[in-house]
């Protein structure tokens, strides 16, 4: 969820060395549409020095002078390569991309229907042509966050990935791990994003079924066949879909393989209205990018790469995000999934998660070098993340972000009770603070129209059921309760004993039992701990 930024580089030499550069800026424009470009690598031959162009086309860098004699290249996705002799050079420049010709194998005119019979099959070879088994992934993750053409945050991290056979579509099909990773916060405008690293199950359209390949929204989209493209080699039939609603605009293209039907590539562009009434909690997205590249292995296609710019509208601020992920490696054999206690939670904000940067900690990202750099499409390259990591940060902590990282560890629920003694039903608030995954402090209460009132303070134990899909917990917990009613009152200890299923990203449901064991009461309400109280509750989260 990212787009691309203006950034200058700051080259540490020697004090007694004062070495030249040359300063271009300029703007990079469709060729056709003269609309700006986003995301369009600029560097030397040697990616010594390079930016991306950001979301509105512009770029600025500086290149040592030594290099006067050399081009300065400009590649991205879906345009022809363009090269220009910095010598001869002058600011400000306008770049103009001719957009990329794809040479047809052959000529088709397709008939909807047999277009449509072609997705479906596609579709429905999907277990054929995907892993049938649990898969690891291991990759490199890096996200930043742009407003107003200045860095906000740049985060790099190992990620584990851990995936559900693609036979069947499932509700939890995935889990992420942090391996490895570090941080540079230079300014904050009030919260942080959630959910990027997230993107190499979320954005992988082939395992969540996605609504473009779904042959059940198929009525929500027009599809038109571009003919037969060639991608790596291999024959690919070129397909383009567009939305059919008038609220969110989406238009895109898939690449399916001719030869397995196997999906190889999509590239998503949307355009949403957003809800602003909820932009509190979830900012709405304004306009979204995606590529999402597959590779075939030994008969079966994975993931190979992720990219996603999405620009959002947080408290009337536009701003940029973007994230990029690439498989660097895949585990096939006696793949187990990510204990509970490693996971990383889709609410937590990976800025908060990762490490601090320091000159002794992570220092390089080695785990790419194998990787051919103009394939990647990261928004930095390892020299510009050398340079933003060693940048001092502008803003410290705002009491918005203390809000904002106290906010991710609450539980909040809302349930009912049973109360078998007074014979009536409690609406049952719950508040918490988890302090791990394991341990947590709560606040519960109790209420009816009837004048019976009941508080708690304690702590709770969780303990984890399962590895796979949505965890199962059992929950053991000691409360201190005050309770009261028409005729009386009594303290109690209350131990209470929980069965937690997550249900989804945002929800959990719970079945708990306790027994109040009174050490002090008055009036009749003494006598009323018989028989054991018991209900559900329903959290966020």
């Amino acid at each position: 969820m990212k787009q691309t930024f203006l950034i200058l580089f700051f080259f540490v030499v020697p004090m007694s060395t004062f070495a030249q550069v040359i300063h271009l800026s300029g703007t990079v424009l469709d060729k056709e549409t003269q609309r700006p470009i986003s995301g369009i690598s600029i560097h030397t031959k040697d990616n010594k020095a390079g930016t991306i162009s950001t979301a509105k086309g512009n770029f600025s860098l500086d290149i040592p002078a030594s290099k006067a004699n050399s081009y300065l290249y400009f590649t991205g996705v879906g345009y022809e390569p363009y090269s220009l002799l910095i010598s001869k050079a002058t600011n400000p420049l306008s770049i103009k991309l001719t957009p990329k010709t794809y040479t047809l194998k052959e000529f088709y005119v397709m008939p909807d229907t047999s277009l449509i019979a072609l997705l479906r099959k596609a579709y429905h070879k999907i277990p054929e042509n995907y892993p049938d088994r649990p898969t690891r992934y291991e990759g490199f993750y890096q996200e930043s966050g742009v407003y107003k053409d200045s860095l906000l945050e740049l985060v790099e991290a190992v990620l584990s990935v851990y995936k559900e056979p693609y036979t069947e579509k499932k509700e939890a099909p995935g889990q992420i791990e942090v391996l490895k990773s570090r941080h540079k916060e230079l300014q904050n405008i009030g919260g942080y994003s959630y959910g990027g690293a997230f993107d190499p199950i979320e954005r992988d359209f082939v395992l969540k079924r996605g609504k473009y390949i779904n042959p059940e929204k198929f009525k929500n989209y027009r599809y038109t066949f571009n003919g037969i493209t060639s991608n790596n080699e291999r024959n690919c039939y070129e397909i383009e879909f567009h939305s059919k609603g008038n609220e969110d605009k989406i238009r895109g293209t898939m690449l399916i393989d001719e030869a397995t039907l196997a999906y190889v590539s999509f590239n998503v562009h949307g355009q949403f209205k957003g809800n602003v009434a909820l932009s509190a909690l979830s900012p709405p997205l304004i306009e979204s990018n995606e590529n999402i590249v597959y590779e075939q292995l030994n008969g079966k296609w994975y993931l190979k790469q992720t990219t996603v710019d999405e620009n959002f509208l947080f408290l009337n601020k536009i701003v940029y995000m973007n994230g990029s992920f690439v498989s660097t490696s895949l585990q096939l054999d006696s793949v187990l999934p990510i204990p509970v206690e490693k996971r990383l939670n889709y609410r937590d904000p990976i800025l908060k998660k990762t490490e601090n940067y320091t000159p002794e900690g992570w220092t390089d990202t080695e785990i790419l070098a194998n990787e051919d750099p103009n394939q990647l499409n990261f928004q930095f390259s390892t020299d510009e993340t050398s340079t933003i990591f060693q940048q001092s940060p502008t803003k410290k902590q705002s009491a918005s972000e203390v809000f904002i990282t106290i906010l991710s560890k609450l539980k909040m629920g809302y349930g009912v009770m049973y109360e078998p003694n007074l014979q009536l039903f409690a609406y049952q608030p719950v508040l918490g603070y988890q302090f791990n995954t394991k341990w947590s402090a709560l606040w519960q209460a109790a209420a009816t129209s009837n004048k019976f009132v009941e508080n708690s303070l304690g702590v709770e134990f969780r303990k984890n059921l399962n590895t796979a899909g949505y965890p199962a917990f059992l929950g053991t917990s000691l409360f201190i309760s005050e309770r009261t009613y028409a005729s009386g009152y009594d303290y109690s200890i209350t131990p209470q004993l929980s069965l937690i299923k997550r249900t989804s990203k945002y929800f959990t449901f719970e079945f708990f039992v306790n027994y109040p064991i009174p050490f002090h009461s008055e009036g009749n309400f003494k006598s009323s701990n018989r028989y054991p109280n018991f209900g559900i509750r329903f959290y966020l989260f």
